[in-house]
């Protein structure tokens, strides 16, 4: 979810309905003074003393220029609302970042139709983003849906490479950090449209996992299963990249429902109907976990607020999971 904050009153606004949101998240750095983000750094990409052994490309306590490097349309024409991959380069090439699940960055801009005489007006936003790449050399990419009523995502849906922004981070969701799951562990997505973002990070955290493992060991993953609600088959985010992550990685699996039906004649696995508790059932092997007393399991959502009230509700009430196995992002 893209999230927005008047920087005077140090609030955080969802930039589609303004309503006021009280942020959850810490400053990254206050999570390295315990070390432990720098525990995860370290199993995810194999390096030890990682936070002396690299050049930040962002800061967490001020805002620095990055430059738009490449702009992609990650959705087809169609699409209920467009979305763009951009990708941020650092001042040098040799400047790397890391990110953890819950890590998300903040995007500076400036309200240039701000009323002078509108006080309760915002003059300047920040703007929450969650960065899809756990290793990052020379450039961070991030995923920006436009809304046609939203000024902040509009602007950022106009950029033109070479262009500048100001980006500040990490920031990490406490939550997050303390449930991310292990190789023995399965993990149940849950999203809808742009709440795709999260889970493309923590995808992501696995696959660099799965890297760090020797040839000789076949220790592998239990299962991802990730479940995505669009409004048609146009709104699909990185639809071509899901298709071949699921067949260079057997553990992951793409569920994508879509609103409208797919045109006649496209061909799609994609499945026509609105997410509810009898869909989430056929999705994944929930009396399985249910039943089990060895299975470890996590379960994330993510998506517009009414979306995840309704996956909360069809999990805990109807599915009978514990409230506290289901983390929303």
């Amino acid at each position: 979810m893209q999230m927005k904050k008047d920087v005077k009153k140090d609030k955080f606004v969802n930039s589609t309905t303004k309503e006021i949101v009280k942020s959850k998240s810490v400053p990254a750095s206050s999570i390295e003074k315990d070390n432990n983000r720098v525990g995860f750094l370290s199993n995810a990409l194999g390096m030890k003393n990682i936070a002396e052994n690299f050049q930040k490309g962002i800061q967490d306590n001020q805002y620095t220029n990055l430059r738009v490097q490449k702009i992609t349309r990650v959705t087809e024409e169609g699409a209920r609302h467009p979305v763009y991959e951009i990708q941020l380069a650092f001042e040098r090439a040799s400047q790397v970042m890391q990110f953890i699940p819950g890590d998300h960055i903040t995007i500076l801009t400036f309200n240039k139709d701000k009323d002078p005489e509108n006080e309760e007006e915002p003059s300047t936003f920040c703007t929450k983003f969650t960065p899809i790449n756990v290793q990052n050399n020379g450039f961070i990419r991030i995923l920006v849906k436009v809304y046609p009523e939203d000024y902040v995502t509009n602007i950022l849906g106009k950029l033109r490479e070479e262009k500048t922004v100001r980006v500040r981070g990490p920031f990490t969701d406490s939550r997050m950090l303390e449930t991310v799951p292990d190789f023995d562990d399965q993990v149940i997505m849950i999203a809808a449209g742009s709440g795709v973002t999260p889970m493309l990070l923590l995808i992501d955290y696995y696959i660099n996992l799965l890297d760090q493992i020797p040839s000789n060991q076949t220790r592998r993953p239990q299962s991802i299963t990730l479940i995505v609600q669009n409004h048609n088959m146009e709104s699909i985010i990185h639809a071509a990249y899901f298709k071949t992550m699921v067949r260079t990685y057997p553990f992951i699996k793409v569920i994508d429902y879509v609103t409208n039906p797919p045109p006649e004649n496209y061909s799609t696995t994609a499945i026509h109907g609105r997410l509810n508790t009898e869909l989430l059932k056929r999705s994944f092997n929930y009396q399985e976990l249910l039943d089990s007393e060895s299975i470890k399991y996590h379960i994330y959502v993510c998506g517009p607020e009414k979306f995840s009230k309704s996956m909360q509700s069809s999990l805990v009430s109807d599915m009978k999971f514990k409230a506290e196995k289901i983390i929303v992002c």
